[in-house]
């Protein structure tokens, strides 16, 4: 009797305003293999920056769970999960055996609405989906504690003994070290970024820590805010300079701005919209992140196929 040969794995190629993204659906896989399969999948197409695997929800009141490879959280991930699945609702499409359907609620016309579970935070979030020039446009919302504040450290460059400020916004998750490029400017090598974040990482005792963003920014309070991010996960030790970030643009939202809403523009030119509600006595309520995100493809292959060599750049999508 020959060995049944595993179910293949379906692989979605998701663009949430810039950083390139998988949502990964592996039967049969499991979680304690989410780094290794990451680890060949973004050597196979390098152009992604990070990716999850879909699982059955915990909650009954989930439609479907995402699990980060890493296990930490990420807001565009999550927004990239909501928009398959409101692809899938929307062309009745089967996403995975294990969605809740029946919890997918048309808001309107091309317009859903549902709740979602993902790695770094125990809450439930509500995700809204609409179509837009051939994509969906996709709010979701971001796990927060009600009382935030972020903590100011001084650091000193090892190299060359420079003294700088970071505001330290700790998320579900994930850790935000944020660097005002005016006192100390992006440094573009990766031994340089990397020499930071282990300083950084010791000095304020994030070993711990799921993953953290080194996120440099310029904010003018008539004109939004730019970052560029560096993300750095400790499960698949990656480091990665991405394209976008969506909890980096919220921690910086929370970090230096008291508007209720903010436009953040990301590496690829995409801009990011992060929304803070709160009470009257300061306190947040509610915090949503928002933006495009286009759904490249899905290619379904043997899990075997992924230890050959990096694709060029014309196979990509």
């Amino acid at each position: 009797m020959t060995d049944q040969q595993p179910p293949p794995i379906e692989m979605h190629d998701c663009y949430p305003g810039g950083n390139s993204t998988y949502i990964c659906f592996a039967p049969g896989c499991k979680r304690e293999q989410y780094a290794e399969l990451d680890a060949a999948i973004r050597t196979r197409f390098p152009h992604f920056e990070q990716g999850g695997f879909i699982e059955p929800p915990v909650s009954d009141k989930a439609v479907l769970r995402l699990q980060m490879a890493g296990g930490e959280f990420c807001g565009n991930a999550a927004r990239s999960f909501g928009a398959l699945i409101a692809d899938a609702a929307m062309s009745q499409k089967v996403l995975s055996p294990q969605i809740r359907q029946e919890l997918v609620a048309s808001t309107g016309e091309g317009a859903v609405s549902f709740p979602i579970e993902i790695s770094g935070t125990e809450e439930l979030l509500t995700v809204h989906c609409h179509r837009q020039n051939g994509g969906y446009w996709v709010e979701t919302e971001v796990p927060v504690p009600g009382r935030l504040a972020p903590r100011q450290h001084q650091i000193v460059d090892e190299a060359d003994g420079l003294t700088f400020t970071v505001l330290h916004v700790a998320l579900p998750g994930i850790d935000h070290l944020l660097i005002n490029e005016r006192d100390f400017a992006f440094p573009g090598n990766t031994g340089n970024i990397e020499r930071l974040l282990r300083t950084a990482e010791r000095l304020l005792a994030l070993s711990a820590s799921p993953a953290i963003g080194l996120i440099w920014y310029s904010h003018q309070p008539d004109n939004g805010a730019v970052i560029n991010p560096v993300v750095y996960v400790r499960s698949t030790n990656s480091l990665v300079n991405e394209t976008a970030c969506g909890s980096g643009s919220i921690a910086l939202h929370l970090a230096v701005s008291t508007e209720s809403s903010l436009d953040v523009m990301q590496p690829s030119g995409s801009t990011l919209k992060t929304t803070i509600q709160r009470s009257k006595d300061g306190s947040i309520d509610q915090v949503l992140l928002s933006g495009e995100v286009r759904l490249q493809g899905c290619q379904s292959f043997p899990a075997d196929q992924l230890a050959r060599e990096p694709v060029g750049e014309a196979q990509k999508n």
